[in-house]
Order: C-alpha cells, then sequence, then structure tokens
C-alpha cells in the first residue's frame, strides 16, 4: 500500500513538472503582446540617446482644446488626434484625468510607425462653476514616455 502511495504521488509530480507542448504554448500566448514592445532603453546606467531615438514617439494635432462657455451640467467632447512618428510601434499604457470630469477613451492596441488614432476626452461640467483648466496625463513606451494634454472651459450656472 505504502509503494502504491509513493509511486501515485512521484507520478503527480513527474506529470506536473512536465513542459507544455509548443501547440499549448502557441495556444495561450496567442492575441497577447510581443514582449519587443516592452524593450526600454532607459535605465539607471545607461541613457543611450540613440537607442531613445529608436523608440515610437507621439505626435498631437494640437495639445490643447478650449470648449469655451458651457452651462453646468452639460458635458463636452474633443478627439485629440495623434501619429506614432517615432521607428517602433508605440503603447498608450494609461491616459488619466486630472480630475473624475475628464475622462479619456484611448486604444490600447499597438500604434505602428505611420499610423494615426485619435483619444476622446470627455468633459461633465456637473459642479464645476468657473473658469477650469484640466489635463489629461498619457504614459506610453516610446520617447518621451509621458505626454499631457489640456482641455479650457468656463461653466456657468
Amino acid at each position: 500500500m505504502k509503494k502504491l502511495v509513493l509511486l501515485a504521488a512521484i507520478s503527480s509530480i513527474i506529470y506536473a513538472c512536465q513542459s507544455p507542448s509548443d501547440k499549448a504554448t502557441e495556444d495561450a500566448l496567442k492575441g497577447k503582446l510581443s514582449t519587443d514592445l516592452v524593450e526600454n532603453p532607459r535605465s539607471a546606467e545607461n541613457m543611450n540617446a540613440s537607442n531613445l531615438a529608436s523608440l515610437g514617439h507621439l505626435q498631437f494635432d494640437d495639445t490643447l482644446h478650449d470648449f469655451g462657455m458651457m452651462k453646468e451640467g452639460e458635458k463636452a467632447e474633443y478627439e485629440f488626434t495623434y501619429s506614432n512618428t517615432g521607428k517602433k510601434a508605440i503603447i498608450i499604457n494609461e491616459a488619466k484625468g486630472s480630475c473624475g470630469c475628464t475622462v479619456p477613451e484611448y486604444s490600447s492596441a499597438p500604434l505602428q510607425p505611420g499610423e494615426k488614432n485619435k483619444m476622446k476626452v470627455t468633459f461633465n461640467s456637473q459642479g464645476k462653476n468657473g473658469f477650469n483648466e484640466k489635463t489629461v496625463s498619457i504614459t506610453t513606451n516610446g520617447n518621451p514616455s509621458i505626454y499631457t494634454l489640456k482641455i479650457l472651459v468656463t461653466v456657468n450656472k
């Protein structure tokens, strides 16, 4: 009986330690992003300018939009257009409004060199009387890695 339990335990360990087949690994990785996009030439020891120049770069048509005047409770939207003028695909890791009233919507898909896309920013004026200056901070895998968009609006009751 002890031999049977020992044999079962050893069989379980051997089975658990086997590596998955190439097909199973391929299926698990299907639809995932390539690790090539995670390459980061910035480090504490090295800030190689030629490596930084080889990354993706977002170029925005404009980084400031003035909504003008609006009544409290209204919502306004604006689409910021951008393109990748760099040499590698660029991913927007995060886009975050400076407050809950400013909400960006963006694609998380890699943007290839030469491609364009849009980021929609929605401003909710509820409880925001007076002049408002709000920002959207964007973090990417490119150079530079951080971009800032700004919206202006004056809200009247």
